[in-house]
This record gives C-alpha cells, sequence and structure tokens, in this order.
C-alpha cells in the first residue's frame, strides 16, 4: 500500500506542477525563498523554508525540493485522510477509500483554480491529521501539529471549526 501511495503521489504531483502555475508574481515560491515575498504570502513560512533548506543543503533546484516536499505531502494526505475514515466511520474501510480525496483535490486544484501554491496540499494534510489527533485524544501532538500548521498557513483555524461541528 505505501509503495502504491508513493507512486500515486508522484503521478499527482506530476500533473499537479505541469497543469498549475504561479499566478501572482509577488507571492511566487522564488521570491518567498528570498523572503521578499508580499507580506501575506510570506507569512506562510514552513514549505518554502523546508524546500530551500533542503535546495541549499543538496545542491537541488527549489523547484525539485518543492516536488519533493509535494510528492511527501500527498502521502501524508493519504495516510491522514484514511486515519480520519476510519475514526468516522463504524467499520474498517480499506486504504483504497483514502485515494478518493484525491476527487476533489484534483478537481479544485488541476481543474478549477490551476494556481500553484507551496502550501495548499500541506494544509489539507495538516487539516486531516489535526482532527485525527484530537479525536485520537493525543493532545500532545494535536497542540504540535497546531502550531507547526499554523507556520504553514493560517486555514489551521478550519481545524477548531471541524472539531466543534464534530
Amino acid at each position: 500500500i505505501f509503495l502504491v501511495s508513493i507512486v500515486f503521489s508522484f503521478v499527482f504531483t506530476k500533473y499537479y506542477f505541469l497543469l498549475t502555475h504561479e499566478y501572482y508574481e509577488p507571492a511566487s515560491s522564488e521570491k518567498m525563498a528570498l523572503f521578499e515575498a508580499d507580506k501575506v504570502f510570506q507569512k506562510r513560512v514552513l514549505v518554502i523554508f523546508i524546500a530551500k533548506y533542503i535546495s541549499t543543503s543538496s545542491g537541488i533546484s527549489l523547484d525539485h525540493s518543492l516536488k519533493a516536499l509535494c510528492v511527501i505531502t500527498c502521502v501524508a494526505l493519504l495516510y491522514g485522510f484514511h486515519e480520519l475514515l476510519q475514526k468516522l466511520s463504524y467499520r474498517k474501510l480499506p486504504f483504497a477509500f483514502a485515494y478518493l480525496i484525491f476527487v476533489p483535490v484534483g478537481w479544485n486544484y488541476l481543474a478549477l483554480n490551476s494556481i500553484y501554491h507551496s502550501y495548499d496540499l500541506p494544509s489539507l494534510a495538516f487539516f486531516c491529521w489535526g482532527i485525527v489527533f484530537f479525536l485520537q485524544k493525543r493532545f500532545f501532538l494535536f497542540y504540535l501539529l497546531f502550531v507547526v500548521a499554523s507556520l504553514n498557513r493560517e486555514s489551521t483555524c478550519f481545524i477548531t471549526i471541524a472539531i466543534f461541528a464534530l
């Protein structure tokens, strides 16, 4: 299952980067890596900081490090969504159901939006894992993830709203 998830994540990442583009130049990955992006986007530092660290320490380009992080994020999203499905259902579901998350994700990011932001997919993975950790009553991991996810994007506030709804 893990190997299939990695292959699926590679394929999704390939088409994600082929079919999307960075629309707003002042918020581009290059500008964010140089800490010259518009203020609201520059606060979303987690992914670009990790990607920049990977590129400078390994010598690969920023683009390739962002793609590697995208693959890792897709795997994390698959496993996080599977855990969330398991937690919310009354029976054990096969892992294949986790791949259904990429129907709305693919539709939103590849078909409708086609704009690439490095922090979008990680925010989905953080969202799934945040709810899972809360429902499992693993509060130390929940709060740790909440703080790290807040460095990625301010949309972690939706984890709180989802918890209240659940």
